[in-house]
């Protein structure tokens, strides 16, 4: 007979526990994650009221710029097989 080890029922209890406190955590640092996006934005909206044009052109330079860059790729890059 095998011997029955004396924390059996304390384990799934222990393991419910980090579980439990591993959510929270995530939760938390989650929260904050947004909290840290939501007031980095808000100069991000100032500026582009202030100066809408500005915005939209520099906008298309970037993509411009990427789209350019991109297109300098290999192809082979972006083929699926």
């Amino acid at each position: 007979m095998a011997a029955k080890r004396k924390n059996d029922k304390t384990e799934p209890t222990r393991i419910t526990g980090a579980f439990n406190e591993a959510i929270t955590f995530a939760s938390d640092k989650a929260k904050g994650v947004a909290e840290f996006g939501t007031d980095s934005l808000e100069g991000a909206r100032t500026a582009v009221r202030a100066r809408p044009l500005t915005t939209a052109a520099v906008t298309l330079g970037i993509g411009a710029l990427l789209g350019g860059l991109a297109a300098l790729l290999p192809a082979t890059l972006f083929r699926d097989s």
